[in-house]
């Protein structure tokens, strides 16, 4: 077989290919690319490893190794993130008004990349995994009176697992609400109590009443 060249695949990641790659090599690379890229936010490494595996998987027939050039995926992933970090204005809270009525997966709002990250992970502590994990079916990002908020739930879990998170830009403050089998825990940051907004009232009274 031919010595394999570089072949600049979209946004510059390079994938390994022979320069006869069939189009069904070339497709798979660009879905690789493409997967990684949507799901950087908040979880590169398990993408990366998973389109390491598919992509070997799919050329190793066609006698390509697709390791190495997905492994230069991790790079370009890294550097996804800092740009990500940097849209979201890194420790500015007030950058996340931009970002009202885009859904908190979109923008990387519990992942390391947001601004609050610090903050929420230290107020929930070993719940922070169970919080995202609550948060999973959820709503877009809002805002009322200054207040950005969102709310959530567990996927088929018939309401039994739901969450809010209350963000107070301006003071650098959160409070989030956990729901199970009708009892309510709230944690917030110290100081006054942050403005509720009607929506997550509602929410949290339907989830009383279940």
């Amino acid at each position: 077989m031919r010595a394999c060249s570089l072949l600049l695949l979209p946004l510059a990641l390079g994938l390994v290919a022979c320069e006869k790659v069939e189009p069904i090599a070339q497709q798979a690379a660009s879905a690789v690319v493409a997967e990684t890229l949507k799901q950087a936010g908040g979880q590169a490494q398990a993408v990366l490893d998973k389109a390491k595996s598919d992509a070997n998987d799919t050329l190793s027939g066609m006698g390509i190794d697709a390791s190495a050039a997905v492994d230069s995926l991790k790079e370009k992933a890294r550097a996804a993130l800092k740009e990500q970090a940097a849209s979201l204005g890194a420790g500015d809270w007030r950058s996340l008004e931009q970002h009202v009525g885009k859904y908190p997966r979109d923008i990387g709002l519990y992942t390391d990349v947001s601004p609050i990250a610090p903050e929420l992970k230290r107020l929930l502590g070993a719940r922070f995994e169970t919080f995202k994990a609550w948060m999973e079916t959820q709503g877009p990002l809002q805002q009322e009176q200054g207040v950005l908020y969102t709310t959530g739930n567990k996927p088929h879990a018939a309401g039994d697992g739901s969450a809010y998170l209350l963000i107070d830009p301006a003071n650098r403050k959160l409070e989030v609400g956990m729901m199970s089998k009708g009892k309510l825990v709230v944690y917030a940051s110290a100081g006054d109590a942050i403005h509720k907004p009607k929506d997550v009232e509602t929410v949290v009274q339907n989830m009383a009443s279940r």
